[in-house]
């Protein structure tokens, strides 16, 4: 089962895990003159959407995820899946949402629960 660490706590969770690398380029990046474009590469920041399946009976473990997302803090330790290994780093928790779907005996059901965390660092930085 798919599952990702947030200081250091696990979530065994269902969910799919989609990552990005964003190759940053630094303010002097751009078109020259002669119609070429000038790549100066800062380095690779890595992006992760998470989207939860909650399953019925979870809702609880659910509430409290959702309360460690958005608690307002400037950043928290993440160990997500990356090639063969893992991969932890320092990022910020950027966009959450979900939706209500219904209640069902006093208990309030969410679905499409999907967040996106960012390395607040780069993975791998250009050398000179």
């Amino acid at each position: 089962m798919p599952y990702f660490k947030m200081d250091s706590v696990r979530y065994n969770v269902i969910c799919a895990i989609e990552r990005e690398a964003e190759l940053k380029a630094s303010d002097i990046s751009g078109l020259l003159m002669d119609r070429t474009y000038f790549n100066d590469v800062i380095g690779t920041y890595m992006r992760y959407t998470i989207t939860l399946a909650v399953p019925t009976g979870e809702e609880n473990n659910y509430a409290q995820l959702y309360e460690a997302l958005t608690d307002p803090k400037k950043d928290h330790t993440f160990d997500m899946p990356y090639n063969q290994g893992r991969k932890i780093f320092v990022g910020r928790v950027e966009a959450i949402s979900d939706q209500y779907y219904h209640e069902e005996d006093g208990i309030h059901i969410w679905r499409n629960t999907k967040f996106t965390v960012i390395a607040n660092e780069p993975s791998k930085v250009n050398t000179l």
